[in-house]
């Protein structure tokens, strides 16, 4: 596995402040306190009324013993190591270290750290607008202003906020080092049901291309900003109620960040034997333009879809410990939705964190090349992210998908995506992504960013190896007794919205998702229920459904219905709804289709 050396496509950097010099620095800042208003310097830089300074220390070794807090750890586009801290001009001169002011009043501020993911493009007259306060080669810093983020995300940069609280700088315990990748026959059949024609009818749906049924109605999902309102809320529900679905336990988790808001979802397989450690799957559901459609499939509808599809495939298995999925919104203002997942769960136990953000271009023809970002080599947590990426290059290797993608493993602690949020909290993370240094996608934020630029066999691979490293992390993969497992997988109503007083016909598809026959048993429907139905509960009429074949569906039809008087209804169907058969998931049996009497 070859470490990137951090390709250099610099702006110059800005120059750091020699040790020598630091003397001559603290006779510069009382000289400048002198000339400048007491409003901007509070009392003597001695006392402890002194303004923090928002600063840049290079650091070359470990991070642990630096005396300071550390609120981001990065590399430059020298392949300089430093660390931004919000500490006293007094102890920043008494580090000895070579570093930069920043800000000179950081009190109660934050920052962006804005990636520029533009290819060039962004003209100098655009970027001479920009309030920047410090370019490091790679990426700006900038205070936090209202409006800013959605100006910098239009430009095509990738955006961090810091500045609320310093990182937990640590290393994780050693007795929880991972267990090395041996091929195992389960992880090999979970590999195995990962298909282009699956990822590709999650990522239509997300992405606008076809309606996904969206609270029992078709709904195209045009843009998935956070700030969109309604089409947001849909995108997140669609992927509450797949979750559901495929059996696994979900909840949604609000938040609420300077002017925005919004919900991240969250579903998760328990552990059968130490299931308080807990291996996270997530990607960030949220996308780019923040006005009109923003079809966003490789950001980050491909993130998702090879998400959905490891919850849905490991579902049917059961692991040592337990697997969360995670969707977050708010990841394009600044991580928003994973700061506030990050702090929820920061005294759980994590193993680690595998976070997939744009994992679908690769130019025709190139080299397929991605991305495991890390940790710097200065910080104690680089050795558990390091566990977590050679696992992943350990089933590329393993279970033949070395031709297909090439991993690369770059230590230059970017941040510009939710795993971010983890190292903060002192979680072992990774981002997992194209190569977003020499072949990232050139359609990044704009509409064009849509399925046909994609690379469906490097796509493809990308998620076999996510999901074969979240189930070797898991640990001890078993495939569960084979069972059948009935949904209602449709619901239509002729005519679809019934006059008073008249009588409609209902068509039920039911379907056999799991992996045995079964007796599907009776079929109940009631004209109007919006809650649902407990076993045994009879509907206003029921039909036998018979035995079911794995995959196999069976379409019932229900006529002379009622409609009864105008209004909003809620039609519910329920099959097994004697819950005979046991089967794979048992929560899924019933599916709804909201409809109006005219």
């Amino acid at each position: 596995m070859k470490t990137s050396p951090n390709p250099a496509q610099p702006r110059p950097s800005a120059t750091s402040v020699e040790p020598c010099r630091a003397l001559i620095l603290a006779a510069l800042f009382a000289l400048f306190r002198e000339m400048t208003p007491a409003s901007v310097w509070a009392g003597d830089t001695a006392t402890p009324g002194e303004r923090p300074v928002f600063a840049r220390v290079d650091v070359e070794t470990d991070i642990v013993n630096l005396g300071i807090p550390v609120y981001a750890h990065l590399v430059d586009a020298e392949d300089h190591p430093y660390v931004l801290t919000i500490d006293t001009p007094t102890h920043l001169v008494a580090l000895k270290r070579p570093y930069r002011v920043i800000d000179v009043d950081a009190s109660g501020q934050r920052y962006f750290l804005a990636r520029d993911r533009s290819h060039g493009i962004i003209s100098r007259q655009a970027l001479a607008t920009l309030p920047v306060l410090h370019d490091d080669g790679r990426r700006l810093i900038l205070r936090h202003e209202p409006g800013l983020d959605t100006r910098l995300s239009s430009l095509g940069f990738d955006l961090k906020l810091v500045g609320q609280a310093p990182m937990v700088v640590r290393a994780l315990p050693r007795e929880r080092v991972l267990e090395s990748v041996t091929p195992l026959p389960a992880v090999r059949d979970m590999i195995g049901k990962v298909t282009a024609g699956r990822l590709r009818s999650y990522m239509t749906r997300l992405s606008g291309v076809t309606p996904a049924t969206v609270g029992g109605l078709p709904y195209r999902i045009l843009t998935r900003n956070t700030a969109s309102g309604l089409p947001i809320q849909k995108a997140s529900q669609y992927v509450q109620e797949q979750l559901k679905t495929f059996g696994l336990n979900v909840s949604y988790q609000n938040w609420s960040r300077y002017g925005y808001s919004g919900r991240n979802v969250i579903g998760e397989i328990r552990g059968s034997r130490t299931p308080n450690q807990i291996v996270l799957v997530t990607a960030h559901l949220d996308d780019m333009p923040a006005k009109g459609n923003a079809p966003g499939a490789d950001d980050n509808a491909s993130g998702c879809a090879a998400a959905l599809v490891a919850a849905e495939i490991m579902k049917r298995f059961q692991f040592d410990r337990t697997v969360r999925f995670v969707f977050f919104t708010g990841e394009e203002q600044g991580l928003f939705g994973s700061e506030a997942y990050a702090a929820r769960i920061a005294n759980q136990d994590i193993i680690g964190v595998f976070n997939m953000d744009m994992i679908a271009f690769n130019t025709a023809a190139s080299r397929p090349v991605l991305r495991l970002h890390l940790r710097p080599s200065g910080n104690p947590g680089h050795g558990d992210d390091a566990v977590l990426a050679n696992r992943f290059a350990d089933v590329v290797k393993t279970y033949g998908l070395s031709s297909s993608i090439v991993p690369v493993i770059t230590a230059d602690g970017e941040n510009a995506s939710d795993h971010a949020s983890f190292w903060d909290q002192g979680f072992a993370a990774l981002l997992a992504i194209e190569d977003d240094y020499n072949d990232f996608n050139p359609h990044y934020h704009t509409l064009q960013d849509t399925q046909s630029q994609l690379d469906m066999p490097y796509f493809t691979a990308f998620a076999k190896a996510s999901l074969g490293t979240a189930a070797h992390l898991a640990g001890n993969p078993s495939e569960l007794p084979a069972r059948p497992d009935f949904v209602v997988n449709s619901i239509s109503l002729v005519p679809s919205s019934p006059f008073q007083g008249s009588h409609f016909t209902a068509k039920v598809v039911v379907k056999n998702r799991g992996t045995a026959a079964g007796d599907a048993g009776l079929l109940d429907v009631w004209m109007n229920r919006a809650t649902a139905a407990a076993c045994s509960t009879a509907g206003n009429q029921r039909q036998a459904v018979g035995e079911l074949a794995p995959g196999a569906s069976k379409t019932l039809i229900f006529e002379n219905l009622p409609a009864g008087t105008p209004g909003a209804r809620t039609f519910r169907a329920f099959v097994d709804s004697v819950c005979a058969t046991p089967e794979g998931v048992e929560t899924n049996n019933q599916g709804i289709l909201p409809y109006t009497v005219r």
